[in-house]
């Protein structure tokens, strides 16, 4: 292997530190206390270290967090390749013993690692990465993924699996977007047809089985299968209950805009016929007292009640009902010829439209409705910008939200000369003091908000300070928010609104939010952060008005030298400091325990939290006992079961995927044992709750669930 020479990089507050002479890596520390000189050997207090080491290819092989275990000690993570370079096991990280930020050598460093999981978690093989399958070719394509823990490993068969396949005949149907431009609209117009299904081998299809199927599983047992056009673009996702379809189809327009989407639901209502029939000629006189219908395939049949003359033309359009099948269960967007979405219509909903000026920004949406007591109408949410793109300020214009005013209002974008509003010494806009100018169309509408930036030159801000919690204040706050007017609804006729004024330190960071409220009081709160951000503690001046006693709320906060959050206090006007979080965390980082109320030596409750080898929380205090020790007596304990069930409940099996198999509980009041077990379908929706009380299955507050197509409850 060949060692490189030495490379010392200097930033501040970051440094990068090349190799060592028997291993190369980067080191990079990130200061976190100011210091004008290198500290040779900063403590975890003083500075966050990472070492990346990387074998004789350049790839990394290691990574070293340096003493930021809960111990103080070392976090390693081993990376392998196998045989072709690729990674297909990503481990767990480690906690070490060590300080010294070593490498460690693979063969010391795996068996340990799986030894420390072994004796975490109780397994014989606690598998602690995760690992991939690779298909057999240049691709690289994953076949299997696995995850930590002897239950999810490749060799369980409860892995996630993947297929890869294309398409066959009649499997997808072919939907198409006709798009006309309407001048008048100003957007495109689109209907939806039906063209059929796709040809065989046309699309990509992607079928992924999550962790609870079988080793084998066939398509329809539990199974999430995507298929993709040539462009990459998601034509259909389909899963599968009880053997039946449930598919969602995303429909593009030719110029690749997402136009409909198409929920299970819908996809079974709407016919296999297309909703537009051509134009047809008769050639015989229609006899009087007859109709005229005409079917998909252009032929003509009479039935009562239709009278007509050879030569006659007729258009007509099939109902189908597809548009009102379009309207109540699918998703529609409409495009300008920018190709900027314009209108929009989610299921059951009013259509929606928006407006963008040249810089397509949105500058107007609607319908909203009105934000006064004294009108119902619904009108244009409206947005105003400056030139580096902040809204400035928005308003409510009491038009009525159509695609005709939509176009009116895009049409005045596109035809306007000046792009952004300005700033301004005074003003009022509607009779609010809004220190901005209003030359933008529409001109008309009551202010809701109002931001300002770079200065404090604005009605009601607050004086600026020379220091806050003996911290500098910021002069120059040049593209930083500095304070905003929000107005409080009630009448059209009222101007009530709440400014607030934000100060910062001389690192841009804010250190005080003031904001005075429409009855004029206030609420002022100051930070004190440390040299890298940390909230230190927190004082919170409110008033309700400006007759109330004044409240002082005084929050403290300590950390680790790892910077987790140890402890939160809580004080009110001076007095009894109140412990809000004692926190432990175990070697490796995650929350294991937390004090709270009344102070750390006596506290009113201890919360332990427990989790599995992937991370998911399994238990919050023991559900066996109500009391650990000396620890103060649990008001409630909680478990969740997800591949461990324990109450053997009829039909409850082990859950691989996340979803919970069961729940456990006791509380403070008659520490008796409840529980409920957890039944789902294959699209993971719950299906049946069974309760259980003292080990026995009473039923007594069992819920069962049925669902339509689209996943919306029908009972209960």
């Amino acid at each position: 292997m060949k060692n490189f020479s030495k490379l010392l990089l200097v930033l501040f507050p970051a440094m990068v530190i090349g190799q060592t002479m028997t291993q190369n890596d980067i080191k990079t520390v990130t200061y976190k206390t100011p210091s004008s000189t290198t500290i040779a050997d900063p403590t975890p207090a003083q500075a966050s270290q990472n070492i990346t080491y990387f074998d004789g290819l350049g790839r990394p092989v290691q990574q070293n967090a340096v003493q930021q275990s809960a111990t103080g000690k070392d976090i390693v993570t081993p990376i392998e390749y196998d045989d072709f370079g690729r990674q297909v096991k990503e481990y767990l990280p480690f906690a070490s013993s060590q300080t010294n930020s070593g490498y460690i050598d693979p063969a010391t460093l795996l068996p340990d690692l799986k030894a420390q999981y072994q004796s975490h978690y109780g397994a014989v093989n606690a598998n602690p990465y995760s690992e991939k399958q690779l298909e057999a070719s240049p691709l690289n394509r994953v076949l299997k993924q696995a995850a930590p823990g002897d239950d999810w490993s490749l060799e369980s068969g409860h892995a996630i699996k993947i297929d890869y396949q294309t398409n066959v005949a009649d499997e997808v149907r072919l939907f198409t977007v006709a798009v006309i431009w309407k001048a008048a609209s100003g957007l495109h117009e689109i209907s939806l047809e039906n063209a059929g299904t796709y040809a065989a081998g046309e699309l990509y299809k992607t079928i992924t089985y999550d962790e609870n199927t079988s080793a084998n599983p066939t398509e329809t047992s539990g199974s999430t299968v995507e298929f993709k056009n040539k462009e990459g673009k998601v034509v259909l996702k389909r899963t599968y209950e009880a053997g039946i379809r449930h598919d969602t189809y995303y429909i593009h327009d030719i110029y690749g805009n997402l136009t409909y989407v198409i929920p299970p639901k819908a996809t079974d209502l709407i016919g296999d016929s297309k909703a537009l029939q051509a134009d047809v000629t008769s050639t015989t006189i229609v006899a009087s007292g007859t109709s005229l219908a005409l079917t998909a395939s252009n032929s003509i049949r009479l039935l009562p009640g239709f009278n007509a003359r050879a030569g006659s033309t007729f258009s007509a359009v099939i109902d189908n009902g597809t548009q009102a099948i379009l309207d109540n269960l699918c998703y529609q967007y409409k495009y300008d010829y920018r190709n900027r979405m314009v209108e929009k219509k989610l299921p059951g909903k009013q259509w929606e439209f928006m407006v963008y000026d040249k810089l397509d920004r949105v500058v107007a949406t609607g319908p909203a409705n009105a934000p006064f007591s004294d009108l119902t109408s619904a009108g244009w949410l409206i947005t105003k910008y400056d030139v580096f793109g902040r809204p400035l300020y928005t308003g409510w214009n009491n038009v009525s939200s159509t695609s005709a005013t939509r176009k009116t209002l895009q049409d005045a974008q596109n035809s306007a000369t000046v792009l952004s509003e300005s700033k301004q010494t005074s003003g009022t806009i509607d009779g609010v003091a809004v220190y901005y100018s209003n030359a933008i169309a529409p001109t008309a509408f009551k202010v809701l908000t109002v931001n300002y930036y770079d200065d404090y030159a604005f009605p009601g801000a607050r004086k600026m300070p020379a220091t806050i919690e003996n911290q500098t204040v910021l002069t120059n706050v040049k593209t930083l928010p500095t304070g905003t007017w929000t107005r409080v609804p009630t009448t059209t006729a009222e101007m009530l609104g709440e400014v607030s004024t934000t100060f910062y330190d001389q690192k841009a960071r804010p250190i005080r939010a003031y904001q005075l409220n429409h009855l004029g009081g206030y609420t002022l709160t100051d930070s004190k952060i440390d040299f890298i951000g940390k909230t230190l503690y927190t004082l919170t001046r409110h008033k309700r008005t400006s007759d109330n006693t004044e409240v002082l709320i005084r929050e403290d906060f300590t950390y680790s030298p790892q910077d987790r959050l140890l402890t939160h206090t809580h004080q009110v006007n001076g007095g009894k400091v109140q412990l809000m979080a004692d926190n432990s965390y175990d070697a490796l980082g995650p929350l294991i325990s937390k004090k709270t109320g009344n102070n750390s030596a006596v506290p009113l409750q201890k919360i332990d939290y427990s989790y599995n080898i992937r991370g998911w929380l399994t238990e919050i205090n023991k559900t066996a006992n109500l009391q650990q020790g000396t620890d103060p007596l649990d008001l409630f304990t909680f478990k969740i079961g997800y591949n461990t069930p324990t109450a053997n409940i009829a039909g409850v099996t082990t859950l691989y995927n996340g979803n919970i198999s069961e729940t456990i509980w006791r509380t403070g009041s008659d520490n008796m044992e409840r529980r409920y077990g957890y039944q789902y379908d294959k699209l993971n929706r719950l299906k049946n709750a069974i309760y259980g009380k003292n080990g026995l299955t009473t039923n007594a507050y069992n819920e069962s669930l049925t669902y339509d197509k689209n996943g919306n409850i029908l009972s209960l």
